[in-house]
């Protein structure tokens, strides 16, 4: 997860949570870093019921999981990972919980997409983010853009939504309903 613009660091906002932060100045508009998915699945599967694209989902999941490298697992499984999609009984972190809780649906013909990018997963949220995600299908790649100067040391920040606008009460409710968190911006 480290580029010559950013490194990853144990974040004092997530309390033991990682971040990422600039090694040197940005400018506004600078690629920051190209990046490859390290898991993809499809978001909808062909299914009769919702329990059974649910159940086609995690195995898809567990499938793209079980064919990475020991190496890429281990980095998969020390990203965050939102109690709801924890194993109920245990409370064990499941790849299936990183998954729901890191991927980044992806846009133009692969709309049905999600993927797991492990730098990417470390930016934190800001509803004022300063830097920007763009999947670009041509390269396979996600970009990481600078949205607005940054400087070195400054913590980088995406936005985890939502897309359309809303008021902080409806912004903390999505933020709070499909990322675990309560938004403090």
């Amino acid at each position: 997860t480290c580029s010559k613009f950013f490194e990853l660091f144990d974040s004092t906002e997530m309390k033991g949570g990682k971040g990422l932060r600039a090694t040197r100045n940005i400018k506004a508009g600078d690629e920051i870093s190209r990046e490859s998915a390290v898991m993809r699945c499809p978001n909808g599967h062909p299914a009769r019921s919702e329990d059974e694209a649910e159940e086609m989902h995690r195995r898809c999941v567990s499938d793209r999981f079980a064919g990475l490298t020991a190496k890429k697992r281990r980095a998969v499984m020390d990203l965050s990972s939102w109690d709801k999609y924890n194993n109920s009984e245990t409370g064990e972190v499941t790849s299936y919980g990183i998954y729901q809780t890191n991927s980044l649906r992806l846009t133009a013909k692969d709309l049905g997409d999600a993927a797991i990018f492990l730098a990417m997963c470390r930016a934190n949220h800001s509803c004022l983010p300063n830097v920007h995600f763009c999947w670009r299908e041509d390269l396979q790649k996600l970009l990481i853009m600078a949205f607005k100067d940054i400087a070195v040391g400054e913590e980088l920040y995406g936005t985890y939504g939502p897309s359309e606008p809303m008021d902080t009460a409806g912004r903390r409710e999505h933020l709070s309903n499909e990322f675990g968190f309560t938004c403090m911006c």
